[in-house]
């Protein structure tokens, strides 16, 4: 086995890994939790909502891939970006993040000493690699949308000096237990001056923001000159997504806004102002396709077979040849 990042799911199964970080409930809250952004119809509110066009070319040509709970996910004409619009205006989906009875059950799953055992080492790889590729002598480090802080307590073990941002209130309450700086607010040109840190990190954040390029911008300007960008976001382009489509959990419009390629993620970054130094897709997820496949709910299905599809028909190394894992992970250079 290569040294990507798997998952749980890949190690124990994708139903023992749902039922056994809780993320089984998270599904049913999920299905149940009132939707004001929709009518009695599943007809988006137009009060609620406001159109957008391509986050990564500025294109409005588009073709429709499918609707999911009242949210168009498109695919841009131009660049073969996917993404949602019409989204949530900036203040109700603020607010929701804020604090929801759905946002603080994710709380307690990220606090869940399984999913914390399958977090900690996609975190401690992604802190190698970062530590491998700085040139910069500082140790400075800003994670953006921090949640539980469980990346951050890792950095600060390695002797960085880490800042987060969160908004979730249970998940601010968490880490100021445990004595980690963290601010509940968002990134914004005024946050902090030009220059203040060596590392940026966001994982799984990035597919949550209404505007991908102006806090790409923002971070370029946080960073010092070759400071390093992490990101590790859903790939909207995995076998996985393909296959499921609608009925895979990577879509969700009422928050998950940009859903990136490998190619789309490289041009939103490059045009931002930095340079690709790593790239990857990791989490081959070929256990929920074979859920799928055999007529099983695909994450909470009882396949056995994990590393391959349909009896070794695509294996995980040729799915991770082709960009066809789950998540990107990605991490760029600040140029100038």
């Amino acid at each position: 086995m290569n040294q990507r990042e798997h998952g749980g799911s890949l190690e124990v199964g994708i139903k023992n890994f749902m039922q056994s970080t809780g993320r089984d409930k998270i599904l049913k809250i999920l299905d149940e939790m009132e939707k004001p952004w929709i009518d009695e119809s599943i007809k988006l509110r137009p009060e609620k909502v406001m159109d957008r066009p391509c986050p990564v070319c500025g294109s409005s040509k588009y073709r429709t891939a499918f609707v999911k709970d009242g949210f168009p996910h498109i695919i841009c004409s131009q660049c073969s970006m996917m993404y949602v619009s019409p989204i949530l205006k900036r203040e109700p989906s603020e607010d929701w993040f804020r604090g929801s009875v759905e946002l603080d059950s994710w709380v307690d799953v990220l606090l869940n000493e399984n999913q914390r055992k399958f977090d900690e080492p996609k975190f401690l790889r992604g802190m190698k690699l970062l530590e491998e590729y700085s040139t910069l002598p500082g140790r400075r480090l800003l994670d953006i949308g921090c949640a539980v802080g469980n990346f951050l307590s890792i950095a600060r073990e390695k002797g960085w000096k880490g800042v987060g941002l969160e908004l979730t209130q249970k998940a601010v309450d968490y880490c100021e237990s445990i004595n980690l700086d963290v601010r509940q607010e968002i990134l914004t040109p005024n946050t902090f001056q030009k220059g203040s840190f060596d590392v940026v990190t966001m994982w799984d954040v990035l597919e949550h923001i209404l505007d991908p390029i102006e806090i790409l911008k923002t971070i370029y300007n946080v960073l010092k000159p070759g400071g390093l960008l992490l990101l590790r976001v859903p790939n909207g382009d995995s076998l996985a997504a393909r296959i499921l489509q609608e009925k895979c959990l990577v879509f969700a419009g009422y928050t998950h806004v940009s859903l990136f390629s490998t190619k789309t993620l490289r041009k939103i970054t490059e045009s931002s102002g930095f340079k690709t130094i790593f790239l990857e897709t990791v989490n081959p997820e070929l256990n929920v396709i074979n859920n799928y496949l055999q007529y099983q709910d695909p994450y909470l299905g009882d396949s056995i077979e994990r590393g391959s599809l349909l009896n070794g028909l695509i294996e995980e190394d040729q799915l991770f040849a082709r960009d066809l894992g789950y998540s990107i992970f990605t991490i760029v250079k600040r140029i100038d």
